[in-house]
């Protein structure tokens, strides 16, 4: 008994020096800790209103607000001239954007899936030119890609959950980047 009490009160004692060590080499700044002066991590300043403000859902825009992901591919929306979304809210090209086949929207099997972030959605390129098209025509396969520029590992997943396609073959494209995002804390 005197053997337990020994190993627990000096595990209490340390403890205790680890959290005063810690408190006297890190300083806080507003929300930024840092540790040895270096940025330890970041806590996101949250003041919540006591009522959040409506949020209106303009049609045809191609990045849109979703309660479930922080924002997502609006359903047949656009932007520039690269970006063009299909009534699914999937990125599409430009000639399935401006005449779509009626019977591409009722398909929910897939080959593949494609999950990820910008380099996924392929942003800056045409969508000819992102990787899960070079998939598709390479292979022949039904390939669908989910990608959403600045999406992490969480948001991936989450859009996955979200539209349930039905897939022989799921793809986690990823970056060391998108582990970070996953860490955000809000």
């Amino acid at each position: 008994m005197k053997t337990v009490k020994f190993i627990l009160s000096v595990l209490a004692v340390t403890l205790v020096l680890i959290e005063v060590t810690l408190h006297l080499v890190s300083t806080r700044n507003g929300h930024i800790v840092t540790l040895f002066g270096k940025k330890s991590y970041y806590l996101a300043p949250l003041e919540l209103p006591a009522k959040f403000p409506l949020i209106k859902r303009e049609s045809g825009l191609y990045n849109v607000y979703d309660a479930d992901l922080g924002w997502s591919i609006g359903k047949s929306g656009t932007d520039s001239k690269l970006y063009f979304a299909d009534p699914r809210g999937y990125r599409c090209s430009e000639p399935t954007f401006k005449s779509p086949k009626e019977d591409i929207f009722l398909i929910n099997n897939f080959d593949v899936v494609c999950l990820g972030d910008s380099f996924t959605h392929g942003d800056e390129v045409l969508f000819e030119e992102t990787w899960p098209y070079y998939l598709e025509q390479e292979t022949g396969l039904k390939v669908l890609s989910l990608g959403v520029g600045g999406y992490g590992i969480d948001q991936a997943g989450l859009r996955y959950m979200k539209e349930k396609p039905k897939a022989k073959l799921v793809i986690l494209g990823l970056i060391a980047g998108d582990l970070e995002r996953a860490q955000t804390q809000l």
